[in-house]
């Protein structure tokens, strides 16, 4: 009795996910990480989804304050979801406060995976290594160690050809507070995906807040 020969195994092509979703405010189709999504919680309030994560039907706008405020003044929310729902009072400032936790965040798992060097000496290190991409300084700190820290990223870049990035948004009490330690003004954070996330962070909640090119690149 012969046997039936196997059909040829076709190559496995994985799907392709649309990952644009259009404007509630301006219908522009944009990719997700430009935008913010809302969804409306079981009391029927509209509520900001910053990690995309939560579980019904979402809408979403354009990442910038004067979109979310937009949005509000016009009740789009209310197209959107399909019925009446209610908005909390300031929720366009509330969401500023979380795309910075967020970052916050972002920071203290660089922290926790070994991916951070606090310190002075550390930072210094860690940026003559070639390890480091990001040096973020406190935006108080003392103006002569900075320059030389960002004088030996520069070095760096020279030689190894890659971009590397300042961040000075926070005071050295903010950096404290995130990273549960004293006097901290300078850290250094190794390449890495937590890297990249942390700048996608960083990125979108400066154009939230209307501020673009905030993030120092050397090597542009």
């Amino acid at each position: 009795m012969s046997e039936t020969p196997n059909k040829p195994v076709q190559n496995f092509k994985p799907k392709q996910v649309d990952d644009t979703r259009k404007c509630v405010a301006t219908s522009t189709v944009l990719e997700k990480p430009q935008m913010l999504r809302f969804v409306v919680s079981p009391d029927n309030l509209v509520t900001p989804d910053i990690k995309a994560k939560l579980p019904g039907r979402g809408a979403w706008v354009t990442a910038e304050k004067t979109m979310v405020e937009q949005v509000i003044a016009k009740n789009l929310f209310n197209k959107a979801f399909k019925h009446k729902v209610k908005i909390m009072d300031g929720m366009a400032d509330l969401i500023g406060d979380l795309l910075k936790k967020d970052v916050f965040d972002a920071i203290s798992i660089c922290r926790k995976s070994g991916d951070l060097q606090m310190g002075h000496l550390k930072a210094e290190e860690s940026i003559l290594s070639g390890r480091t991409r990001i040096y973020v300084v406190a935006n108080d700190a003392g103006k002569d160690t900075r320059k030389k820290l960002t004088a030996k990223m520069r070095t760096i870049v020279a030689k190894k050809g890659k971009k590397c990035y300042i961040i000075d948004h926070f005071s050295t009490a903010e950096l404290e507070k995130c990273l549960g330690q004293s006097k901290v003004i300078h850290v250094a954070i190794k390449t890495g995906p937590m890297a990249v996330s942390l700048l996608a962070k960083i990125e979108k909640w400066d154009r939230y807040n209307g501020k673009q090119n905030m993030i120092t690149i050397i090597g542009e």
